[in-house]
């Protein structure tokens, strides 16, 4: 399995508007919100929502002094980011 997986960081957790765009690019592919968490440890927030999307779980976390991360499949990943990509267009 080692490579077939990706892990993007899309920029930083106070960021609404990159929150905004990677949830219209994984919508726009089809994805559909499997389970959504949510915690907070010391000063630190963490949510963590799974979508499924053509049969991979795809994971968003937003989390306090690490971001806006996006990880699954490297092929659903990669459709997920042209999305992204093109909404900036």
């Amino acid at each position: 399995m080692f490579g077939r997986n990706s892990t993007i960081n899309l920029g930083p957790e106070t960021d609404g508007e990159i929150i905004a765009k990677v949830l219209k690019a994984i919508k726009s592919v089809g994805g559909v919100k499997v389970e959504e968490r949510s915690c907070q440890v010391g000063g630190q927030d963490i949510s963590r929502t799974e979508f499924r999307i053509e049969k991979s779980i795809v994971i968003l976390e937003i989390e306090t002094y690490e971001g806006v991360t996006i990880r699954g499949s490297k092929s659903v990943i990669n459709k997920v980011m042209d999305r992204f990509k093109s909404s900036d267009k």
